[in-house]
């Protein structure tokens, strides 16, 4: 029976760190907060886990300093969408909010600057 405990813990542990692995790589912080809970759970510790919590806190800060970012995406993809034509005003707002996000420090390599630069 215990080794039955030990073999289930292993495989759970293997795949929280695809898991890991895989929201990492994606910057996707939804799943990497269920991974490195899941890691939590299990005990984990290594430097692949210590790697990333790091990571989650660069997407955390990431998000929260995005959030005016995605905003102004978000209007500005509505227009987009509409029967109006889009014109420079329309865009003004965007531009600004990417300018202010790189100053606040939104990395070049965030998934909210690059989906407002694809605009």
């Amino acid at each position: 029976r215990s080794a039955r405990i030990i073999a289930d813990r292993e495989k759970f542990v293997v795949e929280t760190r695809l898991l890991l692995e895989e929201a990492t790589k994606a910057n996707d912080l939804d799943k990497l907060n269920v991974a490195m809970e899941k890691a939590i759970e299990l005990g984990m510790e290594g430097e692949d886990i210590e790697a990333a919590k790091v990571k989650q806190e660069e997407l955390e800060r990431d998000r929260e300093l995005a959030a005016t970012l995605v905003a102004a995406v978000k209007t500005a993809g509505l227009k987009a969408d509409g029967a109006t034509p889009l014109v420079e005003a329309d865009v003004e707002p965007l531009k600004e909010a990417i300018t202010q996000a790189k100053a606040d420090g939104l990395l070049d390599e965030s998934p909210s600057l690059k989906q407002a630069n694809d605009m």
